[in-house]
């Protein structure tokens, strides 16, 4: 499982943290899955809670989501998220 954290100071500076002794016991396309999930954090997206994202969308927010790579919701919520 991933972490995000984010620490102000003076400059924001946004941290991924992995837990290997999870990590460890899950494949590795599980944890590409993870790593793009809290990648998407970093974009400004949130987790999604509602059982309907598990097998839909790479930010589904438990660790059971059966998506490894982003959706084109995700795509779609991300371009939403970055626009100026």
């Amino acid at each position: 499982c991933g972490h995000l954290r984010r620490y102000k100071k003076i400059v924001k500076k946004t941290y991924i943290i992995y837990y290997k002794a999870y990590m460890n016991k899950k494949s590795a396309k599980q944890n590409r899955g993870t790593a793009t999930h809290e990648f998407g954090h970093t974009m400004g997206l949130m987790d999604l809670y509602n059982t309907s994202n598990r097998s839909k969308n790479i930010m589904y927010g438990v660790s059971d989501r059966t998506v490894y790579v982003p959706s084109a919701n995700d795509i779609k919520g991300a371009k939403y998220a970055t626009r100026k």
